[in-house]
């Protein structure tokens, strides 16, 4: 099951060794091994009882793998499950059971800014990167990129050239990708190139027409979870945060820095990598307009403002068209002045 921010915290900072105590686990006959420093020893799972040889490891120190525990047979998980299999309980009850033990109610609430940056210098995993590599036959092919910009994406002829020169896209020649444009992503916050977005060349095709899901395709297992796209050319403590390459790409070319989530369902990691980034962001995703404007609270960029509004100021925007289709920056600052702002009280 996967964490939250506030459980990621909570499970980060809690006493585990007061907690193992609690449990019946004695730590002072395990053996400290390894570069993580490793409690290994005897399996204290109850089903585990005759276990004669060292099949148990847990982590107490290491800030990345803290409360992380592993069974050689069955496997391991976090604190939490290692609950449920000492006490025999389902999630929710072992996660009560927790927090009664740390002195909690519950998990809401603000989350301490020293607790943020804790866990923000604590949790890229680099050895779990996943890494897709651009594809072979890659070829510099400016006028078919420039009269993609300008026919089928309707940007200006000086706005597609600043694109072309910012981005300097290639084309894919053959294979899988062939006559597509390839735009490389990189790591939310480590800055490397994990993965590709490929446009197709030619949207009037019936079987790829523009902005549909086959027109812009993404290797598969692709991580765009873990991509921000265009936060490396941010030079500013506040941003736009939009869904698409070329919604970022327009928007800075008005002049306001932007950049893309390539989806409306923003990732823990994406989430990291702005709360460390920025004091200021404006949401403004494709469609929060026409699909819901009368109940505004519902809509996705509404949900990540609210997310995101204890650690920054934050305000949603409602555009009645996509970003990339906002002809002019005082148009877009009438939207800005309309925007739902969303500032909790730190």
């Amino acid at each position: 099951m996967n964490l939250n921010l506030q459980e990621k915290i909570w499970l980060k900072n809690i006493d585990h060794r007061k907690i193992c105590k609690k449990l019946g686990i004695d730590l002072s006959a395990f053996k400290r091994s390894g570069s993580n420093g490793d409690y290994i020893g005897r399996c204290p799972l109850p089903e585990h009882g005759d276990d004669k040889h060292p099949s148990f490891s847990i982590n107490l120190d290491h800030p990345d793998k803290r409360g992380v525990w592993q069974c050689f047979v069955e496997g391991g998980g976090t604190f939490i499950h290692l609950v449920m299999r000492m006490l025999n309980l389902d999630y929710t009850a072992a996660k009560q059971w927790l927090l009664n033990e740390t002195g909690l109610d519950s998990l809401d609430g603000p989350i301490p800014s020293h607790e943020i940056i804790k866990l923000l210098t604590a949790e890229i995993k680099q050895e779990d990167e996943i890494i897709i590599p651009l594809p072979r036959g890659m070829i510099q092919q400016d006028d078919e990129v420039l009269h993609y910009l300008t026919v089928h994406r309707k940007y200006s002829l000086p706005a597609a050239n600043w694109m072309i020169n910012t981005l300097s896209p290639s084309i894919c020649s053959k294979g899988y990708y062939r006559d597509r444009i390839i735009i490389p992503l990189c790591h939310a916050i480590n800055g490397r190139q994990i993965t590709f977005q490929a446009f197709a060349l030619d949207p009037t095709n019936p079987i790829t027409p523009i902005d549909s899901p086959k027109s812009k395709l993404f290797p598969r297992g692709s991580p765009t979870s873990h991509t921000l796209f265009g936060i490396d050319s941010v030079n500013t403590n506040w941003t736009f945060i939009v869904e698409g390459v070329w919604d970022a790409m327009w928007l800075r070319w008005l002049g306001v820095p932007s950049i893309a989530t390539l989806s409306s369902n923003v990732s823990e990691t994406q989430k990291r990598a702005i709360i460390k980034r920025f004091v200021q962001i404006f949401v403004a995703f494709d469609g929060d307009f026409h699909l819901d404007f009368k109940n505004r609270g519902t809509t996705k960029g509404y949900k990540l403002c609210c997310q995101l509004s204890q650690f920054m100021k934050t305000i949603n925007l409602y555009l009645p068209q996509d970003p990339d289709q906002v002809k002019s920056l005082e148009l877009l600052r009438k939207f800005c002045k309309y925007g739902k702002k969303i500032i909790l009280d730190k």
